[in-house]
């Protein structure tokens, strides 16, 4: 794109004040919710999906071996497959999103492990993927189609979705607002040829302190200076306006030369 009298100017983003903000490139990905899922607020559907089931997702975490196959589908599916209830992986999420997965999960220590240094007892197997099925199975009894099944019958219903939906995978939960915001930012703030002078720092070095005296040049990813140009320390000179001009006419006047 074409840049000129825009970006690669100094006194264009020189006399721009900016509002503080997270660059995009911070912001909490999809992969990092389920590894920090604490942080995601308990939403009321989850909470009210689950409670019913919390006394056999106790039985499934502590003594799976007495829970029968007809409270849970998966445990016919482990015991058909002659796997241990305790070490089997359940690689399915049923269509499920992160975000719902990470709730379900929170909700998950809050009320049945109610310890922190047990996840790994139970992230990925059987009394997770037991929640998964059960906040299906809650969902189910708004469609038509299920409305007549009794709790068990949506349960297996709630199991056969868990078992067609594609394995969780990053490309499920992209955030394409995030991807052009990192885009557009990495237009406004990387140090290169072909940002120009507009790439050292020049962004609100005319007009003052951003909002809370924020640097938006900090944090940035490492690639996005990219080292193929060296800037000069009177582009770091704060400018009155007839300054700046002056300085892009001694500018242009050089490239000229």
């Amino acid at each position: 794109e074409d840049r000129t009298g825009n970006w690669d100017e100094p006194a264009f983003g020189g006399t721009i004040k900016l509002s503080k903000w997270i660059h995009a490139c911070n912001v909490e990905q999809t992969d990092d919710m389920l590894e920090n899922f604490t942080s995601m607020p308990v939403t009321e559907e989850v909470n009210d999906a689950l409670t019913p089931a919390k006394s056999i997702l106790e039985s499934l975490l502590k003594t799976p071996d007495n829970v029968s196959p007809e409270d849970s589908p998966l445990v016919k599916w482990v015991r058909d497959a002659k796997k241990d209830l305790r070490k089997t992986l359940v690689p399915y999420a049923g269509g499920l999103t992160i975000s719902e997965r990470a709730q379900i999960a929170h909700w998950f220590e809050l009320n049945v492990s109610k310890d922190k240094k047990t996840c790994q007892n139970w992230i990925g197997f059987v009394p997770i993927a037991h929640a998964h099925t059960v906040f299906i199975a809650s969902r189910l009894k708004d469609d038509p189609k299920y409305r007549d099944l009794d709790e068990k019958g949506r349960l297996k219903e709630a199991w056969a979705v868990l078992l067609s939906g594609t394995p969780p995978s990053d490309w499920m939960d992209v955030d394409v607002d995030r991807e052009c915001i990192e885009k557009l930012e990495e237009q406004m703030f990387e140090d290169s040829a072909h940002a120009g002078i507009a790439g050292n720092q020049q962004c609100g070095l005319d007009a003052g302190s951003h909002q809370n005296s924020w640097n938006p040049y900090g944090g940035l990813p490492y690639d996005w200076k990219k080292g193929d140009r060296e800037g000069s320390e009177g582009e770091l000179q704060v400018r009155t306006l007839f300054n700046a001009v002056r300085f892009l006419q001694v500018q242009k006047v050089q490239m000229h030369w």
